[in-house]
């Protein structure tokens, strides 16, 4: 038995130079395919982006700038201010995330209607019925583990953006609105990282503003908006480099 255990294990190592010196299998190099993908999605983010406005003497006494103010009422209610921004605008979504995952370079590229204003592009909801639109108060911003590695904010028709983010509002219509304006940012990760896009938006109380075919005019006592339901048309994608 144990000569028999000796024949085999001898006829196995005779036979490994033959197998590997008769088939030659030439060189390759491996290669990581760059991806970027999403992952869960709040709620919050897929379900109706409208809200309606109308005006409601008993909800508020006030008027101005203040929470509650105006007597706005939202889908027939009083509404919830935004946290980050409880003074001048209503939420409409709060801290609302999006998760990454990304193994390179790669493009996150959001699109909505952008307002013109000077050289600011300003988010907007758009009246559904009447010509007029309201600045959005939209925070976003790109979180690994804890530390934000990009972000943007627009308030108070005002933009504030770290290094890799740009937005283009370049094309108008006779309205002075990018309908198809951007907001891109440029992510160079140091391997494969996950995120969470975070997303804070508010509609903001005195943000009503109608346009002049060249700069954005403000009406109301205040900047009121007119009684309407309003929509927020935003969209995001993502490309890897």
């Amino acid at each position: 038995m144990r000569n028999l255990t000796k024949l085999g294990l001898g006829a196995l190592l005779m036979a490994l130079p033959a197998i590997a010196q008769g088939n030659n299998l030439g060189s390759y190099s491996a290669t990581n395919e760059a991806y970027v993908i999403f992952g869960t999605v709040d709620s919050q983010l897929s379900g109706s982006n409208s809200l309606a406005i109308s005006y409601s003497a008993s909800d508020s006494t006030t008027t101005g700038n203040t929470t509650n103010a105006n007597n706005i009422q939202v889908d027939g209610s009083a509404y919830d201010p935004l946290d980050v921004d409880a003074t001048n605008a209503i939420a409409f979504v709060q801290d609302g995330a999006v998760g990454i995952r990304a193994n390179g370079a790669f493009s996150l590229t959001l699109q909505m209607p952008l307002a013109k204003v000077g050289s600011t592009c300003v988010p907007i909801f758009t009246a559904d019925t009447a010509d007029a639109s309201v600045s959005a108060f939209l925070g976003i911003a790109l979180i690994d583990g804890s530390t934000t590695v990009e972000s943007y904010v627009a308030d108070n028709k005002a933009e504030t953006m770290s290094t890799n983010v740009t937005t283009d509002c370049s094309t108008v219509d006779s309205d002075n609105i990018a309908q198809n304006g951007t907001i891109t940012f440029d992510v160079t990760p140091d391997g494969t990282t996950e995120y969470s896009i975070v997303f804070d938006i508010g509609f903001e109380i005195d943000g009503s503003f109608t346009t002049d075919g060249s700069s954005a005019s403000t009406f109301g006592d205040n900047g009121e908006p007119v009684a309407d339901v309003y929509t927020l048309a935003l969209t995001m994608t993502a490309s890897s480099s």
